[in-house]
Protein backbone atom coordinates (compact mmCIF):
# COMPACT_ATOMS: atom_id res chain seq x y z
CA UNK A 1 0.00 0.00 0.00
CA UNK A 2 0.99 3.30 -0.62
CA UNK A 3 1.05 5.97 2.03
CA UNK A 4 0.69 9.64 0.97
CA UNK A 5 1.12 12.27 4.32
CA UNK A 6 1.74 15.82 3.96
CA UNK A 7 -0.45 19.00 3.31
CA UNK A 8 -1.94 20.61 0.42
CA UNK A 9 0.70 19.78 -1.77
CA UNK A 10 -0.02 16.30 -1.66
CA UNK A 11 -3.55 16.87 -1.70
CA UNK A 12 -3.02 19.29 -4.86
CA UNK A 13 -5.58 22.33 -3.45
CA UNK A 14 -4.61 24.84 -5.11
CA UNK A 15 -6.90 27.67 -3.48
CA UNK A 16 -10.49 27.20 -1.59
CA UNK A 17 -11.85 26.76 -4.99
CA UNK A 18 -10.03 24.30 -6.86
CA UNK A 19 -7.67 21.39 -7.01
CA UNK A 20 -5.55 19.83 -9.79
CA UNK A 21 -4.21 16.43 -9.57
CA UNK A 22 -1.41 15.83 -7.46
CA UNK A 23 1.87 14.41 -7.32
CA UNK A 24 0.71 11.51 -5.11
CA UNK A 25 -1.79 10.45 -7.66
CA UNK A 26 0.47 10.76 -10.59
CA UNK A 27 3.13 8.81 -8.39
CA UNK A 28 0.53 6.48 -8.13
CA UNK A 29 -0.32 5.73 -11.57
CA UNK A 30 3.35 5.46 -12.31
CA UNK A 31 4.26 2.66 -10.19
CA UNK A 32 0.96 0.86 -11.76
CA UNK A 33 2.33 1.00 -14.96
CA UNK A 34 5.55 0.06 -13.74
CA UNK A 35 3.81 -3.09 -12.73
CA UNK A 36 3.15 -1.89 -9.34
CA UNK A 37 -0.04 -3.41 -7.86
CA UNK A 38 -0.79 -1.74 -4.77
CA UNK A 39 -2.98 0.45 -3.69
CA UNK A 40 -3.39 4.57 -2.55
CA UNK A 41 -4.49 6.22 0.64
CA UNK A 42 -4.14 9.79 1.07
CA UNK A 43 -3.97 10.91 4.72
CA UNK A 44 -2.59 14.42 3.88
CA UNK A 45 -4.67 17.18 4.88
CA UNK A 46 -4.51 21.26 4.00
CA UNK A 47 -2.88 23.59 6.08
CA UNK A 48 -1.01 21.21 8.07
CA UNK A 49 2.42 22.05 9.38
CA UNK A 50 4.53 19.63 11.24
CA UNK A 51 3.04 20.04 14.85
CA UNK A 52 -0.58 18.87 13.32
CA UNK A 53 1.09 15.69 11.22
CA UNK A 54 3.47 14.92 14.68
CA UNK A 55 -0.30 15.15 16.58
CA UNK A 56 -2.04 13.22 14.70
CA UNK A 57 0.61 10.32 14.06
CA UNK A 58 0.04 9.98 17.69
CA UNK A 59 -3.33 8.47 17.05
CA UNK A 60 -4.28 4.75 17.15
CA UNK A 61 -6.42 5.22 13.68
CA UNK A 62 -3.54 7.32 11.86
CA UNK A 63 -1.08 4.46 12.72
CA UNK A 64 -2.45 1.64 11.89
CA UNK A 65 -2.39 2.93 7.96
CA UNK A 66 1.40 3.60 8.38
CA UNK A 67 1.99 0.22 9.89
CA UNK A 68 0.12 -0.86 6.86
CA UNK A 69 2.29 0.67 3.94
CA UNK A 70 4.82 -0.25 1.56
CA UNK A 71 5.74 3.27 0.56
CA UNK A 72 5.02 6.36 2.45
CA UNK A 73 5.59 9.73 1.24
CA UNK A 74 5.82 12.94 3.47
CA UNK A 75 5.53 16.92 2.09
CA UNK A 76 5.21 19.42 5.52
CA UNK A 77 6.92 22.11 6.27
CA UNK A 78 5.71 24.59 3.83
CA UNK A 79 3.18 25.70 5.86
CA UNK A 80 5.40 26.28 9.00
CA UNK A 81 6.80 29.50 7.29
CA UNK A 82 3.75 30.25 4.38
CA UNK A 83 1.30 30.71 7.56
CA UNK A 84 3.15 33.81 8.25
CA UNK A 85 2.66 35.17 4.96
CA UNK A 86 0.36 37.35 3.57
CA UNK A 87 -2.89 36.86 2.14
CA UNK A 88 -4.02 37.31 -0.75
CA UNK A 89 -0.71 38.26 -2.57
CA UNK A 90 1.77 36.15 -0.86
CA UNK A 91 4.12 39.97 -1.23
CA UNK A 92 5.36 39.96 2.59
CA UNK A 93 6.11 37.46 5.81
CA UNK A 94 5.72 37.96 9.01
CA UNK A 95 8.64 37.84 10.76
CA UNK A 96 8.31 36.49 14.41
CA UNK A 97 5.92 33.93 13.09
CA UNK A 98 8.05 33.14 10.58
CA UNK A 99 11.04 32.36 12.88
CA UNK A 100 8.76 30.32 15.08
CA UNK A 101 7.00 28.01 12.64
CA UNK A 102 10.56 27.12 11.60
CA UNK A 103 11.40 26.24 15.45
CA UNK A 104 8.37 23.99 15.85
CA UNK A 105 9.56 22.57 12.40
CA UNK A 106 13.52 21.53 13.69
CA UNK A 107 11.76 20.63 17.04
CA UNK A 108 9.05 18.22 15.66
CA UNK A 109 11.47 16.47 12.68
CA UNK A 110 13.23 13.81 14.51
CA UNK A 111 9.93 13.26 16.63
CA UNK A 112 7.91 12.63 13.05
CA UNK A 113 10.91 10.38 11.70
CA UNK A 114 10.99 8.20 14.87
CA UNK A 115 7.54 7.67 14.94
CA UNK A 116 6.99 6.78 11.61
CA UNK A 117 10.15 4.26 11.49
CA UNK A 118 9.17 2.91 15.14
CA UNK A 119 5.64 2.32 13.51
CA UNK A 120 6.63 1.14 10.24
CA UNK A 121 10.67 0.07 10.45
CA UNK A 122 10.54 -2.35 7.03
CA UNK A 123 8.55 0.43 4.53
CA UNK A 124 10.32 2.64 2.03
CA UNK A 125 9.62 6.51 3.42
CA UNK A 126 10.29 9.29 1.03
CA UNK A 127 10.42 13.10 2.05
CA UNK A 128 10.66 15.92 -0.17
CA UNK A 129 12.75 19.00 0.54
CA UNK A 130 10.35 22.19 0.86
CA UNK A 131 10.60 24.38 -2.45
CA UNK A 132 10.84 28.29 -2.64
CA UNK A 133 8.23 29.28 -5.07
CA UNK A 134 9.50 32.94 -5.50
CA UNK A 135 10.82 34.19 -8.58
CA UNK A 136 15.05 35.36 -7.97
CA UNK A 137 13.88 39.86 -7.77
CA UNK A 138 15.86 40.72 -10.87
CA UNK A 139 13.80 38.60 -12.58
CA UNK A 140 10.38 39.78 -11.18
CA UNK A 141 8.27 40.93 -14.49
CA UNK A 142 6.01 43.53 -14.34
CA UNK A 143 3.08 43.68 -11.84
CA UNK A 144 5.26 41.78 -9.71
CA UNK A 145 7.58 44.44 -7.81
CA UNK A 146 5.82 43.39 -4.61
CA UNK A 147 7.58 40.17 -4.58
CA UNK A 148 11.21 42.39 -4.52
CA UNK A 149 13.34 40.77 -1.59
CA UNK A 150 10.81 37.69 -1.29
CA UNK A 151 12.78 35.04 -2.38
CA UNK A 152 15.49 36.00 -0.28
CA UNK A 153 13.87 35.78 2.72
CA UNK A 154 11.92 32.87 2.08
CA UNK A 155 15.26 30.99 1.72
CA UNK A 156 16.55 31.96 4.61
CA UNK A 157 13.71 29.93 6.42
CA UNK A 158 13.58 27.07 4.04
CA UNK A 159 17.52 26.79 4.34
CA UNK A 160 17.03 26.05 7.65
CA UNK A 161 13.79 24.04 7.53
CA UNK A 162 15.57 21.29 4.42
CA UNK A 163 19.08 21.23 6.33
CA UNK A 164 17.20 19.52 8.88
CA UNK A 165 15.58 17.46 6.38
CA UNK A 166 18.88 16.61 4.66
CA UNK A 167 20.75 16.17 7.77
CA UNK A 168 19.00 13.22 8.98
CA UNK A 169 18.08 11.15 6.27
CA UNK A 170 21.02 8.85 6.71
CA UNK A 171 19.54 5.12 7.02
CA UNK A 172 16.29 6.41 7.45
CA UNK A 173 14.54 8.03 4.28
CA UNK A 174 15.21 8.84 1.04
CA UNK A 175 14.97 12.15 0.21
CA UNK A 176 13.23 14.03 -3.25
CA UNK A 177 15.08 17.20 -3.60
CA UNK A 178 12.09 19.23 -5.01
CA UNK A 179 13.62 22.40 -3.56
CA UNK A 180 16.64 21.73 -5.93
CA UNK A 181 14.37 20.94 -9.05
CA UNK A 182 11.97 23.93 -8.59
CA UNK A 183 15.55 26.96 -8.04
CA UNK A 184 16.28 25.92 -12.19
CA UNK A 185 12.66 27.89 -12.55
CA UNK A 186 13.76 30.56 -10.10
CA UNK A 187 15.12 32.89 -13.05
CA UNK A 188 11.59 34.17 -14.28
CA UNK A 189 9.89 30.74 -15.36
CA UNK A 190 8.77 29.82 -11.39
CA UNK A 191 5.53 30.51 -13.23
CA UNK A 192 5.99 26.98 -15.01
CA UNK A 193 6.01 24.88 -11.95
CA UNK A 194 3.65 26.94 -8.85
CA UNK A 195 0.92 29.36 -9.38
CA UNK A 196 2.43 32.53 -7.73
CA UNK A 197 2.97 33.47 -11.43
CA UNK A 198 0.25 31.40 -13.46
CA UNK A 199 -2.10 34.02 -15.42
CA UNK A 200 -4.97 34.87 -13.89
CA UNK A 201 -6.73 36.58 -11.15
CA UNK A 202 -4.54 38.24 -8.61
CA UNK A 203 -6.79 36.97 -5.46
CA UNK A 204 -6.11 33.58 -5.99
CA UNK A 205 -2.80 33.94 -6.49
CA UNK A 206 -0.83 30.98 -4.17
CA UNK A 207 2.03 29.15 -3.83
CA UNK A 208 0.90 25.62 -4.82
CA UNK A 209 2.37 23.42 -7.61
CA UNK A 210 0.95 23.93 -11.12
CA UNK A 211 0.10 20.71 -13.03
CA UNK A 212 3.62 20.60 -14.64
CA UNK A 213 5.48 21.09 -11.09
CA UNK A 214 3.21 18.33 -9.72
CA UNK A 215 4.28 15.99 -12.83
CA UNK A 216 7.85 16.97 -11.66
CA UNK A 217 7.81 16.23 -7.95
CA UNK A 218 6.01 12.74 -9.06
CA UNK A 219 9.06 11.96 -11.02
CA UNK A 220 11.05 13.13 -8.82
CA UNK A 221 10.07 10.90 -6.13
CA UNK A 222 9.48 8.06 -8.80
CA UNK A 223 13.40 8.66 -9.36
CA UNK A 224 14.47 8.27 -5.93
CA UNK A 225 12.63 5.03 -5.36
CA UNK A 226 13.52 3.42 -8.35
CA UNK A 227 15.04 -0.02 -7.51
CA UNK A 228 13.74 -0.07 -3.45
CA UNK A 229 10.55 -1.33 -3.89
CA UNK A 230 10.25 -4.91 -3.75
Amino acid sequence: MYLALGDSIATGTLHNFARVTSYTEYLYHMLKRRGRRTRMVSLARDGDTSRELLYRLGQPWFQSWVRRADLITVSIGGNNVMRAASIPGFTSVRVPQAEAGVGVFCSDWDKIIERLRTLNPGCTLVVMTVYNPYNHSRYLGGGYGADRGMRELTERYLSRINGVIESQCRGRYEIADIHALFDRFAHGEMGRVANLYSPGLYLLRNPHPTVYGHRLIARAHADAIEGLLH
